[in-house]
């Protein structure tokens, strides 16, 4: 059972991942669209028919692959 549920959440958390950055690219091009397309077009990124939306989606699925993990260590030396 916790590997089905290791399972699961390794496919659900990448899509929800990209429907968050989908929505936040989409609110960014609101605002910034033009911005943010000229400044990587000036890097060398061919940005035509790129949509801000898109490229928070693809970050997002990306994004929900790495996660971080912290650690407390309990050990006190002196």
């Amino acid at each position: 059972m916790p590997l089905l549920l290791v399972l699961i959440f390794m496919f659900i958390l990448p899509l929800f991942g990209a429907a968050i950055g989908y929505f936040c690219g989409w609110v960014v091009s609101l605002v910034f669209n033009d911005i943010i397309l000229s400044t990587l077009a000036r890097m060398g990124m061919k940005t035509d028919g790129l949509f801000l939306s898109h490229l928070g989606a693809t970050l997002g699925f990306v994004g929900g692959f790495l996660k971080s993990s912290t650690s407390i260590s309990t050990d006190k030396k002196s």
